[in-house]
């Protein structure tokens, strides 16, 4: 299951550079889940807002982060988010988050872990909002070190994965 994970997570980040409409960078944000096997839920690249244009300046180029298009497309959606809100989603990020995506993604009361790929050094306080709520966040090189390397059973990221394949009870944590 976590070879299929990680395969998807370079599909994405290879895609974003392909469709997003963002002129700086490309960068997916997709929520699933792993409760008996990986299923997708959303996938959104960062973009510009309904009538905007990217400029490509840094810092105002008028695009949306794509956690928080993804965000509010879940909520737009929310029959199809319903199942998921004891907690159930996952969220795989290019980048580390932002503090105003950090914020949304604590907020939003969807997530019970975050992966990010790259860490944003311009946004260190992202990681830090986001494991103060409570939240597991793994990096995709410790999920890589799960699959590749022996002998890492009984780890604490191992265990994280482990936990987050099981069903969720009423009180947060695992059935």
């Amino acid at each position: 299951m976590l070879s299929t994970l990680l395969a998807s997570f370079f599909a994405f980040d290879n895609q974003a550079l392909e469709v997003t409409e963002c002129k700086r960078k490309g960068v997916a944000a997709f929520a699933f889940t792993m409760c008996g096997s990986i299923r997708p839920v959303c996938l959104r690249f960062n973009g510009p807002v309904a009538g905007q244009v990217c400029t490509g300046e840094v810092g105002g180029c008028g695009c949306a982060h794509s956690e928080l298009r993804l965000i509010m497309a879940l909520a737009r959606n929310d029959k199809d988010v319903k199942h998921y809100t004891e907690k159930h989603l996952l969220l795989y990020t290019t980048y580390s988050a932002c503090d105003p995506c950090a914020h949304a993604i604590v907020e939003s009361g969807l997530f019970r872990g975050v992966i990010y790929r790259h860490f944003a050094a311009h946004w260190p306080q992202g990681i830090e909002i986001i494991r103060g709520a409570g939240i597991d966040l793994l990096t995709v090189g410790e999920i890589e070190k799960i699959y590749f390397v022996d002998g890492l059973r009984g780890t604490a990221t191992h265990d994280t994965v482990e936990r987050w394949q099981s069903p969720m009870r009423d009180s947060g944590r695992p059935a």
